[in-house]
Formats: C-alpha cells, sequence, structure tokens
C-alpha cells in the first residue's frame, strides 16, 4: 500500500466523525449532490480550479494533526430573498456563494453566520472549505450546515437542496514544451542549460565598500527592485539601493542612461531620499508624448511592508532627460509633496490621469495596493504556493490574440479579454515552474513573445528564456545569464542569482533606441549587482552554422554578433584595434578579484571538430581558459594558460605541460577533437604538441560551445561574505587578445 493511500484511508475514517447537514459523511460517499476533496496536509495542498481559493494553512504553516475538506456544488434555493447561512464547525471554516465570502471563520471555533440574497430556482455556486487542527484547539471534528429562508425558522439545509456539476478547468493560460525542465541541474550555475545564442550580459553597476566611487558614490551593497524604459533615445535604468540588507533603510531611488545599452552613466537620484522608497516600477509614457518616472513613498512608521506602500509618488522626465518637480500622484497628505492636480503644466496633469486610470501599470504593485477597490478582486482572498501570494510583482503583455496576460511570482497567471477591466481567476500553468524571483513576459520587437525567470519554485539561478509565436506556447528553454559569482557582501534577505527581472514594458517604451533588434532586459545578481541582458531578435535557440571569425566586421565598443558576452564592469570583453596595426581582435580585460570575463561562442552539435585560433597575452601572470563544452556547459577540454607562464592542457583529471608563453607573443593553437574516441590532439605554433589526450569530463555526446574565460571553471560558489577591504579594482588588469577564431567539422 501507498503512504497515498494509508493516508486516504485515514481521511476516510477521519470523515466519517463529520456531520454535514445531519448527515454522516466520508471520502468514498459524501453529502448526496456535494462533491468532496479530502486532503492530508492542507498547508501543501494547491488547488487548480476555476475558482482558484487559496489554499488552507494554519497559521501560515502545515501541522503534523492538521487535515481539510473541500466541497464543490450547488445550491438551489426554495424561494426568494435574504437567507442567513450559519455554520457550526470545528476547527476553520469558509462559506463562499458566487465566489463571495460569505461565512469566514478560517481563525476561529464555534458558530459563524452570514447573510446572503438567493434567487428562487437559480441554482448558487458553492463552496465550503473546512479544516481540523487538534494542534490548535480542535476536539472533535465536526461540520453542521444551516439556512433560515425569508420568514421561515432555521433548518438544516435538506440534502435535496444540493446539486454538482463536475468543474470544468480552464485551459492553462501558458504552456512551456520541451524536456528542459526536467532536466534542470540546480548544482550547476548554468542549470546544466545551452544558452541563448548571442546574449550580451552587461554589469551596470557592481556595487563596492572598497571604491564606492566606482559604484554609487556611497559604498551601499544592496541593489534590486529595477525598471527599464526608453525616451528620447536613451535608454533609462532605475533601481531601489539600501546600505546592507533587503527593507532596511535608509533607501534610495536611482537611474542611469544609456545610448547603447553597454555604457552606463553613474547611478543618480530619481527622487529625494526624504520620500522615496523601492517600487515594482518606475517608468510610464503616457498617452499624450509625456514620460513619467513614479516611486513608493515613504509609509507611516516607515514599515516597509508591500501592502502599506499606498503612496505614489510622481515627476516628469523632459525630452531633454531633466527631472521635473516631484508630486504626489495616490494619497498626497501631510510631509508629502504636493498633488499631482496642483502643477501648472495642463499637461503634465493629464498625463497623472492617464497613468491613474491604466490598471495595468498600477496593478504591477503587489497586491494592487496603488488601486484600492478597484484592483483585480483575487488580492482578497489571494491563493498561494509555498508561502508565497497570488498578486506580487506583476508583469503584463498583449497575447496575439489581443487578450491581455497577468503573470507574477510563483508564475500565477490570469488573462483579461477586456484590457485589464476585468480577471478571470488566476491559474497555475502546470508546466510553468516558476519562483519568488519574478517572472517577465513581454511582446518582443519582431512579434514574437518570451517569457523570463527562474526555472524552479525555491533558487534564483539560473535565469531562463522561453519564446513564443502567439504569447501562449512558448518552447526552447535557454539560459539568459548562466554565472554565479561569489556574494560578496552579506545582507539581509540576499538571495544568490540573477533575479526579479524586467525588460521594456509596453507603456515604457516610446520606440526611439537605435539599437531595436534586440530584448533588453534587467535585473539583478545576488541582490547586490545590477545587469542588462541583449537578447538579439530573432531569438535563436540553437546555432546552425560553423563560424569563422577574425572581428573585422565589428565595431569597436560595440555589441560582438553572434558571441555570448559576459562583461562585469571590471571584466569588460570589447573589440579593440590592436595596439601599432590596424587589426581587429576580440579584447578580454579582467581587473575584478571575484569575477571574470567570458565570450562563449555556440556552434552546432558535432562529435568531430578543428578549433583554431590565435592568442596575445599581454602579461606572464595572468590565467586564462579555453574550452569545449557540450550543450550543457560540461568541458571536457580545457587549455589554460596559468599565472606563471605555462601552458598546460587538461588529459583526463591531470593537466599535461605543453609549453610556455611570453607576454606580447601571439600564440597559435589548433585542437583536433574526436568526441567518440573522447580523445583530442593540440598543435602549438604549427607543431603537434601533444595527441591523444583524454576527456576531462564523461557522459559527452557532442560539443556546441567555444569558451574563453580569464578565470578557472566555477561551480556553485559558497555563502561566505568577503573582506570588503579586497574588493577594489586591480591596478594592472590582465589584458588577452583573440584572433581568427574558428570552428569546423570534420
Amino acid at each position: 500500500m501507498t503512504a497515498r493511500s494509508q493516508i486516504l484511508l485515514g481521511l476516510i475514517a477521519l470523515a466519517c466523525l463529520i456531520v454535514f447537514s445531519c448527515q454522516p459523511l466520508h471520502a468514498g460517499k459524501a453529502v448526496p449532490g456535494l462533491h468532496v476533496d479530502f486532503f492530508g496536509n492542507p498547508g501543501l495542498t494547491r488547488v487548480y480550479s476555476s475558482e482558484m481559493v487559496a489554499e488552507p494553512r494554519i497559521d501560515g504553516v502545515a501541522k503534523g494533526n492538521d487535515w481539510g475538506a473541500r466541497y464543490v456544488g450547488q445550491l438551489l434555493p426554495s424561494s426568494e430573498g435574504e437567507y442567513q447561512l450559519r455554520v457550526e464547525a470545528d476547527s476553520g471554516v469558509r462559506v463562499r456563494i458566487n465566489g463571495k465570502l460569505i461565512i469566514d471563520g478560517w481563525a476561529c471555533n464555534g458558530t459563524r453566520t452570514g447573510l446572503v440574497t438567493l434567487h428562487h430556482g437559480i441554482a448558487a455556486d458553492l463552496i465550503i472549505e473546512y479544516y481540523y487542527d487538534r494542534g490548535t484547539g480542535g476536539v472533535t471534528p465536526t461540520l453542521h450546515l444551516f439556512w433560515r429562508p425569508p420568514g421561515k425558522a432555521e433548518e438544516p439545509i435538506p440534502v435535496t437542496a444540493f446539486s454538482y456539476q463536475p468543474e470544468t478547468f480552464p485551459a492553462a493560460p501558458i504552456v512551456i514544451t520541451g524536456t528542459e525542465q526536467q532536466s534542470v541541474n540546480l548544482s550547476l550555475p548554468n542549470g546544466g542549460l545551452p544558452p541563448v545564442v548571442g546574449v550580451t550580459n552587461t554589469q551596470l553597476l557592481r556595487t563596492t565598500r572598497g571604491q564606492p566611487a566606482l559604484a554609487d558614490g556611497e559604498g551601499w551593497t544592496y541593489a534590486h527592485h529595477m525598471d527599464l524604459a526608453v525616451w528620447q533615445g536613451r535608454m533609462y535604468a532605475a533601481w531601489a539601493m539600501t546600505p546592507r540588507d533587503e527593507d532596511v533603510p535608509p533607501y534610495k531611488v536611482v537611474y542611469a542612461t544609456s545610448a547603447d545599452g553597454l555604457q552606463w552613466s553613474l547611478p543618480a537620484d530619481l527622487f529625494p531620499r526624504e520620500w522615496a522608497w523601492a517600487n515594482r516600477f518606475y517608468f510610464y509614457r503616457a498617452i499624450n508624448g509625456r514620460m513619467l518616472a513614479f516611486s513608493a513613498g515613504k509609509p507611516a512608521g516607515g514599515n516597509v511592508s508591500e501592502a502599506l506602500k499606498t503612496v505614489l509618488l510622481v515627476r516628469e522626465i523632459t525630452t531633454d532627460h531633466r527631472l521635473g518637480a516631484v508630486f504626489t500622484l495616490i494619497h498626497p497628505g501631510t510631509g508629502l509633496p504636493p498633488a499631482f492636480d496642483t502643477a501648472v503644466d495642463t499637461g503634465f496633469i493629464a498625463a497623472c490621469r492617464d497613468a491613474l486610470n491604466n490598471h495595468p501599470l498600477l496593478e504591477q504593485e503587489d497586491y494592487g495596493v496603488f488601486l484600492g477597490a478597484q484592483r483585480m478582486l483575487w488580492h482578497q482572498h489571494p491563493p498561494s504556493i509555498n508561502g508565497w501570494q497570488f498578486g506580487k510583482a506583476f508583469s503584463f503583455y498583449h497575447r496575439k490574440d489581443g487578450q491581455l496576460v497577468g503573470i507574477c511570482k510563483m508564475g500565477f497567471t490570469t488573462v483579461s479579454p477586456d484590457g485589464g477591466k476585468t480577471w478571470p481567476p488566476p491559474l497555475l500553468p502546470p508546466t510553468l515552474i516558476a519562483g519568488s524571483g519574478k517572472v517577465w513576459g513581454q511582446r518582443t520587437n519582431d512579434g514574437h513573445y518570451a517569457l523570463v525567470y527562474n526555472p524552479d519554485h525555491g533558487k534564483r539561478w539560473p535565469l531562463v528564456m522561453v519564446s513564443s509565436d502567439d504569447g501562449e506556447t512558448f518552447r526552447a528553454m535557454r539560459v539568459i545569464h548562466g554565472e554565479l559569482p561569489q556574494r560578496r557582501y552579506a545582507g539581509k534577505y540576499k538571495d544568490p542569482g540573477a533575479q526579479y527581472v524586467r525588460g521594456l514594458a509596453e507603456w515604457s517604451n516610446d520606440g526611439t533606441f537605435a539599437d531595436r533588434q534586440a530584448c533588453w532586459l534587467i535585473y539583478s545578481l545576488n541582490k547586490e549587482d545590477i545587469w542588462i541582458a541583449r537578447v538579439p531578435l530573432p531569438i535563436i535557440a540553437d546555432a546552425t552554422t560553423f563560424f569563422a571569425d577574425d572581428f573585422e566586421a565589428d565595431i569597436p565598443g560595440k555589441v560582438i554578433a553572434d558571441w555570448n558576452i559576459y562583461r562585469p564592469c571590471w571584466a569588460p570583453v570589447t573589440v579593440v584595434t590592436e595596439p601599432g596595426t590596424q587589426n581587429r581582435c576580440l579584447e578580454l580585460r579582467d581587473a575584478d578579484p571575484y569575477d571574470y570575463a567570458r565570450a562563449v561562442h555556440v556552434f552546432p552539435a558535432v562529435k568531430r571538430c578543428q578549433v583554431t585560433l590565435r592568442i596575445k597575452p599581454l602579461q606572464e601572470n595572468a590565467t586564462f581558459v579555453l574550452g569545449l563544452c557540450d550543450a550543457a556547459g560540461k568541458h571536457p577540454v580545457s587549455l589554460t594558460l596559468t599565472a606563471d607562464r605555462h601552458l598546460q592542457a587538461s588529459d583526463g583529471n591531470a593537466q599535461h605541460e605543453i609549453g610556455t608563453y611570453h607576454a606580447g607573443v601571439w600564440l597559435t593553437l589548433s585542437l583536433q577533437i574526436d568526441v567518440d574516441t573522447a580523445r583530442y590532439t593540440v598543435v602549438l605554433n604549427g607543431n603537434t604538441a601533444v595527441k591523444n589526450l583524454a576527456f576531462a569530463e564523461n557522459g559527452i555526446h557532442t560539443l556546441q560551445q567555444l569558451s574563453l574565460q580569464t578565470g578557472s571553471w566555477r561551480s556553485l560558489p559558497n555563502a561566505l561574505p568577503i573582506n570588503p577591504t579586497s574588493d577594489i579594482k586591480t591596478a594592472l588588469p590582465a589584458v588577452f587578445l583573440v584572433d581568427d577564431v574558428a570552428v569546423r567539422k570534420e
């Protein structure tokens, strides 16, 4: 007998003690006309239904002695008018009729009553949730339901008043196809998944207490809550910062701008610090063409709970990129800037009113707090999973059929047919495995769609993307950010990983950015650094051609076509002109003591190939690693320029010496690799240096990536903070030039 069967039999026995309308009830034989589900651990039960009610929980945690039942059906009244319902239950009970909570006795025992108007001959939808918990005072599992029809005495509801039609479960609003989710390996920074081809990851802000002038100017090391906009040819990024911990003031809301998405200004305050607090969104382009910036206002008592952030501040970003006067958009009060409608600029007032009427814009704040009574009704009794409630950190996009998709943390999804005026009950799409690090959905500039998220309920790495033609069915899970460097600074709630991703919302982009052939994303890494990802369009899941690159077609300092580039602030990867020549080449420059520069080129899966390239180290005391990888990032072949002038090749678990290198001298390398024999040969400067070296990893079926990086291979980092005095930019960076790179099938 399975554990599940044992639980169900136990529940059947317990259910026999319950009396519902004076009728005994158990899992095999419920009250006639009603459907009942029993579950042994209410705290962990996920309810998928068109009603999508909250999960039963006791004090927010699952108890060892608790269990629950959920009764679903229709209630047929015997007459017209107002009915009083009364329920006797031990321990907790809730009664909903036509979706409205009539009796809420979830937190107390005893008798409960409620009033509801019913119509003769019209069945009303009925949901009754019950839990029994011995640990909080439950004595005997008991449940009685009575009604008092208009003008009559109270009586047990007769069984003839109940009926049940099996629920029609709505189709999942989002479907993720493919097998990648089943192969996610969270022991690896990239989850063991291949990358989207051609992504450039640029570190916008690298926090540091050792050299704050290179970061935010003050050495604050908590950076999170990001947003993006495009306005008048520039990309705007905004985020919130604190000195150390999440939700522990003081706060500052800062922003930076860029003309190309690669080079960014130093951060400056977006709002005055005496008023500004972290927000879920920061930008809105109104229908009259004005660009507004927002910040949450400081809540009463300094409480940073998202549900209490009811004040919203606003100012304009002018066409010449200046910041206008600060006003209060929602809930003006004493000690706050003046209300927006006191401004003298009627265009600004009109833009503010437009923002107030944009429900999806304001629903982005947790639980729809800025909308008050106009928010989604599901915020009143939100469903939850693993302790995370529906309604946190929404993103919205219009899918191909014109309907508006809303998706929030943990993957809760709802689709509005009328542009956000009404929303059906949220669902958890079974194939969308997401977590509390946010899910971002958008339509891309080429008319397709993308979802970006962390593919786990708990861990916040890697950051992946799935793509779609219609905004409903998504495919090809690939990595957007698969690096996980050391978290340098300790702090409250500083989860590791690339997380809380946002892109360019429909209302925050005026279409003037020069580089429109990309999907632009912003996210934090370890909640201490801010990153930008440029994903070329169309989204390419897999390479289809081999390559030979001499970098002559690339413009120095600009995007490097077809390469996946990982470029921290202190370890950039760029195309440069080799000093003293007209030759263009790839440069990896590393001055970061806790990270590295990396360039990866993806090619079609192959079993036998030849790799050629030239490398020129500009020093003799730094590390450079060349690797051949499979789709998951395993690296069976590695060549390393060590910090003591040696050139080594991996040979099984050992390193084989194949020569030395000198600063300023080009090395020409050629590798012949055979996956079937798990062997490879290295040719150095035209001479065979070593033959038949063994692969360093097993289980390699094909090769698909060439990796170049200024540091050793890394796995998951430890959680220990570093000494802040060591977190400074290296005075003399390590520099490596790479040219004439090619991978050919043999």
